[in-house]
């Protein structure tokens, strides 16, 4: 399913990506960098055709290739306006990153580990949306969470079994990334091994 290629940088979409599939993804750059280098090659591909066309070429052969030469320019303008590099990464990312409101988890944690927390639960392939909302009114249990993350599992990546299991595996990504959070009231404190074996 093709998108709408999104505003960001191809560079803001490799390293999105790079964090959910990990070092797999490096062939989608490949080929989108070819696909940019092929795009604005054609109108100097144009250019050499109809230079050696119309060398010592008759008037028919000179005409017909100014008008392939239009045409692969008119065509080159029409791709460059749809960034067809960027959508080689822009579809396979919105594989993860679509929304799934069904499977949202409401997870807590300090605001100085949502980096942490947001590229661990990529790797995990969940989709973090880190909208950087502090908490105005904070667990009196718990004063440090002042963050919420709304934690989604791609429809097309699902692993959870049902709910619990999802609350769990999200807690479990927490725990084992050093990050102290609540994950839809289940509290997430890393053990005093696993910060030692950190």
């Amino acid at each position: 399913m093709a998108v709408g290629v999104p505003e960001r940088s191809l560079r803001d979409m490799a390293a999105a990506l790079s964090e959910f599939e990990g070092v797999r993804c490096l062939w989608r750059v490949v080929a989108a960098l070819a696909v940019y280098t092929l795009i604005r090659v054609l109108p100097v591909v144009a250019a050499v055709i109809v230079a050696i066309v119309s060398v010592n070429g008759p008037v028919a052969a000179a005409s017909v290739s100014a008008v392939v030469a239009l045409a692969v320019e008119a065509l080159g303008k029409k791709l460059r306006v749809r960034f067809p590099w960027k959508a080689v990464l822009a579809n396979r990312l919105f594989k993860f990153e679509a929304m799934n409101p069904a499977t949202q988890v409401p997870v807590r944690v300090r605001a100085a580990d949502e980096d942490v927390a947001g590229r661990a639960l990529r790797r995990a392939r969940f989709n973090p949306v880190i909208y950087g909302l502090r908490v105005g009114s904070v667990p009196l249990d718990a004063p440090d969470l002042d963050c919420e993350i709304a934690v989604h599992e791609p429809a097309a990546r699902r692993q959870s079994r049902s709910d619990p299991d999802r609350v769990q595996r999200i807690a479990d990504v927490l725990r084992g990334a050093q990050v102290r959070a609540r994950v839809a009231g289940v509290d997430v404190v890393p053990s005093p091994g696993d910060v030692a074996n950190a």
